[in-house]
């Protein structure tokens, strides 16, 4: 039997997990008191910070922020469906939701270069069986 370097705490959140691409470097996870994650640490004692996540009273995830790198904001619809997604003040993903389901997304949009000159010059449709479940994803 394979021995599992996860580690969970009482609520069942993933407190250290492998880090993926480097499986011998552990990543540190910490939660608030929703269970929601905030922080990813370099060390147990959660000191560096990699990235830290921030949360609205809605409990949707409004920005992601990388340590000596980019922040992203994520801004929703009524439907709490990801519209946009910008990084520092520049679009980064836009998506298109289909009216006849909730979790149907129809197109998103990316900048796939990370250039803020270009704009979003990746466009990806979303492909669906009977159920609604995405089966592919397919380029212009």
């Amino acid at each position: 039997m394979r021995h599992d370097p996860r580690q969970h705490d009482a609520a069942g959140n993933m407190t250290s997990s492998p880090k993926p691409g480097a499986e011998g470097t552990r990543l540190w996870l910490r939660y608030d008191a929703w269970n929601r994650l905030t922080h990813v640490s370099a060390n147990s004692d959660h000191n560096p910070t990699i990235a830290e996540y921030r949360y609205d009273g809605l409990h949707r995830r409004i920005s992601k922020a990388i340590t000596g790198g980019d922040t992203f904001h994520y801004y929703y619809n009524e439907n709490w469906q990801v519209l946009e997604v910008t990084k520092g003040s520049a679009a980064y993903e836009q998506y298109v939701w289909d009216a006849r389901y909730i979790d149907a997304p129809v197109l998103r949009w990316r900048d796939a270069n990370n250039s803020e000159v270009d704009g979003l010059e990746e466009t990806l449709f979303y492909t669906n069986d009977a159920n609604m479940n995405v089966t592919a994803l397919v380029n212009e």
